[in-house]
């Protein structure tokens, strides 16, 4: 379900002024590297979804005013870019560059960072499953073995990932 799709440089202050948004690039990990200065605004989208990621698509000038633009040649996939005020999106695909001979640009797509919390299939890790292997018979001090000489072991009791508040 998407809901809104809104240009970013629309932003306007309290005294009607238009603010300045910037877009900044950063590595893996949220390593600030600096900010974008070929960003043409007029391509700039922000769209915020309820149920998936918000998609963040723009276009940066290699050339701008005789000289390549700052950081043009380190935007590549996997790499982070942050939105004040709106947060941290990181570029999933492989940015598409074209250009007529005269005029390059690089198309960039990012998806929020909520990404990386998709839901993987976790091969081999056994929860509560009364195995050895599994979760509840790892952790430390939560096993006893039974009294019918057999070496069977059972946990104490189950594992559990919150924190318990009562």
């Amino acid at each position: 379900m998407r809901i809104r799709t809104q240009p970013l440089f629309d932003n306007y202050n309290k005294f009607g002024y238009i603010d300045s948004t910037y877009i900044a690039i950063a590595k893996p990990g949220k390593r600030l590297l600096g900010v974008l200065n070929g960003v043409d605004e007029s391509s700039c989208r922000l769209d915020i979804n309820l149920n998936n990621t918000a998609v963040l698509t723009f276009d940066v000038n290699r050339i701008l005013d005789g000289e390549v633009t700052s950081f043009y040649n380190r935007i590549e996939q996997l790499m982070e870019l942050e939105l004040p005020g709106v947060g941290w999106f990181k570029i999933n695909e492989e940015p598409t560059i074209s250009g007529d001979g005269n005029k390059e640009v690089m198309s960039v797509r990012a998806e929020s960072l909520e990404i990386e919390l998709a839901q993987y299939f976790i091969k081999g890790m056994e929860i509560n499953m009364g195995t050895t292997s599994s979760a509840e018979m790892l952790a430390t001090d939560n096993t006893y073995y039974a009294l019918d000489g057999t070496d069977s072991q059972f946990a104490w009791t189950n594992v559990k990932f919150y924190r318990d508040t009562t």
